[in-house]
């Protein structure tokens, strides 16, 4: 079990072995029945517990980027820390005062407990750092592919936005084609216009005047004349 939580919520060891510490140590601070030693033993044990989770908080803290933890997280860990150590020293201080001194050999050996206790202790402690790094780094795995495909989102959205992007430009340009053709056409509609209304004013003055009607009984002479030359060149052998 891994002591430096993150986002795994119920996977982080560290609360049930919070409630452990904080349970053992209210039972040791209650244990009126118990021996120095036993009292000792004990505080030994909680003090090996303090350990491993104060050195989790350290390589939490000198690898902020890799874990997922809050800052706000890592200083409730501190105080707990803290706090068991205020505790653990209130019951050495009563322990003193109420259990009586013992000889600095029979204290030793109630710190450290037996060779086979200590034994049990450093492989559990093994055991423990062991199943620390694999979550540290199984958690660092999580992140390093969150953030992968994360990139790749990224690139895809970067990517359909420069799409959208060049297919408006190309809108923006076919838009303004048409708009200069048809300012084109409306100004050759407005020439033609024009010229037609010339030529209506012309032929109503031509009408109008006798000269006028002349030229045009000439014009319409001379298609005449044009056409029968015109039939003439193709019935004639």
């Amino acid at each position: 079990a891994d002591l430096t939580g993150g986002e795994m919520g119920d996977q982080d060891p560290f609360h049930s072995l919070k409630s452990e510490i904080e349970t053992a140590i209210q039972e040791a601070a209650s244990a009126h029945g118990w021996s120095s030693r036993q009292v000792e033993d004990a505080l030994s044990r909680i003090q090996w517990d303090v350990d491993m989770v104060e050195e989790s908080i350290e390589r939490i803290v000198a690898n902020k980027e890799r874990f997922a933890m809050s800052n706000d997280e890592i200083q409730s860990r501190i105080k707990c820390v803290q706090n068991w150590k205020r505790q653990m020293d209130d019951v050495r201080a009563d322990l003193t005062g109420g259990f009586g001194k013992t000889s600095s050999k029979g204290s030793r050996e109630a710190l450290l407990g037996s060779k086979q206790e200590q034994e049990e202790r450093a492989k559990a402690k093994k055991a423990l750092e062991r199943d620390n790094q694999e979550f540290m780094e199984g958690e660092g795995m999580r992140q390093q592919l969150i953030h992968e495909e994360l990139n790749v989102y990224l690139d895809d959205l970067h990517t359909s936005v420069t799409r959208l992007g060049e297919m408006g430009l190309t809108i923006h340009h076919e838009l303004k084609e048409q708009e200069a053709i048809v300012d084109d056409l409306t100004e050759r509609t407005d020439a033609n216009h024009s010229n037609m209304l010339d030529i209506n004013k012309q032929v109503s003055d031509l009408l109008k005047s006798r000269q006028g009607r002349n030229q045009l009984l000439l014009i319409a002479g001379l298609i005449l004349a044009l056409l029968v030359v015109v039939a003439l060149i193709f019935i004639l052998p």
